[in-house]
């Protein structure tokens, strides 16, 4: 906006209230900074618990594994992070078989 001349006046009603701030700072404030790191934090945890449930691995494994990682296909089977290591075909017929379907619909990816 400022190459448009526009100017914001925002009025702060406390330090974690920075809604304005997108319109008038350049850089996060210390408080924005506090609030997104938690949140990050919160789902960051909140990852590792799902993982290490899911895979019946302690939340450490998983840690260190998404911090040692990407992985190759050979890798992330040998680590337990994968059941198996195949190609799309034989994933949709795994599919197919624990549904107990005979077709599926697929979507693309692909914006229209």
């Amino acid at each position: 906006m400022d190459k448009l001349g526009v100017k914001f006046d925002v009025i702060h009603a406390g330090k974690y209230k920075d809604a304005g701030d997108v319109l008038t700072q350049t850089s996060m404030s210390p408080e924005t900074r506090e609030v997104l790191n938690d949140i990050l934090d919160r789902y960051y945890g909140d990852l590792v618990t799902t993982i290490a449930s899911g895979r019946k691995k302690s939340a450490a494994e998983i840690r260190e594994a998404i911090d040692n990682g990407p992985f190759m296909g050979h890798d992330a089977l040998s680590r337990g992070l994968v059941d198996s290591l195949g190609f799309e075909d034989q994933a949709a017929d795994e599919v197919k078989k624990r549904l107990n379907r005979g077709d599926l619909k697929r979507i693309s990816h692909r914006p229209i």
